[in-house]
C-alpha cells in the first residue's frame, strides 16, 4: 500500500475519501456546536453593548447614541442570525448527502445540527425583536 498526495490507497480507500469524511464530519460538529455558541454571543453581546452603552451616557446626564446603538444591535444580531442559517444549511446537507442509503452517526448529527439551528435561530430574532418595538434605552 502506498500513500502519496491525494491518490494511492490508504486501508482500502483514497486519501479523497478521507478528506471527504473528515470535512463532513467538521460541518456536521459545526452545525451542532454553531447555532448555540451565536445565540449564547448574540445574548451576552447585545446586552453588554445597550446595558454599557445606556447606563454610560446616563451617569454623566448625556442622551445616548440610539441610532448608532440600534444600528450595531441589528447588524450584530443579523450576522449572528446568518451564520447560525448557515450552520444549520451545512448540516442539512451533510446529512442528506451522507444519508442516502448508508446508517452513520453523522447523519444524525446533522438532523440535530439543523433542527438547533431553527431553535438558536428563532432565539436570536427575539433578542433582536425588542429593540424594533421600544427604544433602545427606554
Amino acid at each position: 500500500m502506498t500513500a502519496s498526495r491525494g491518490t494511492g490507497p490508504v486501508s482500502g480507500g483514497s486519501t479523497r475519501a478521507l478528506d471527504r469524511d473528515a470535512q463532513r464530519t467538521r460541518l456536521a460538529v459545526a452545525a451542532l456546536l454553531v447555532p448555540p455558541v451565536a445565540w449564547a454571543l448574540s445574548l451576552a453581546l447585545s446586552y453588554a453593548i445597550q446595558d454599557f452603552t445606556c447606563s454610560a451616557y446616563g451617569s454623566v446626564a448625556e442622551p445616548p447614541p440610539e441610532g448608532a446603538i440600534f444600528a450595531v444591535l441589528t447588524v450584530l444580531n443579523a450576522v449572528l442570525f446568518l451564520v447560525t442559517v448557515l450552520a444549520g444549511i451545512a448540516g442539512f446537507v451533510v446529512a442528506r448527502r451522507i444519508g442516502r442509503g448508508r446508517r452513520s452517526p453523522l447523519v444524525f448529527l446533522g438532523y440535530v445540527g439543523a433542527g438547533l439551528a431553527v431553535v438558536f435561530g428563532f432565539g436570536i430574532v427575539l433578542i433582536a425583536w425588542p429593540q424594533f418595538v421600544v427604544e433602545v434605552c427606554g
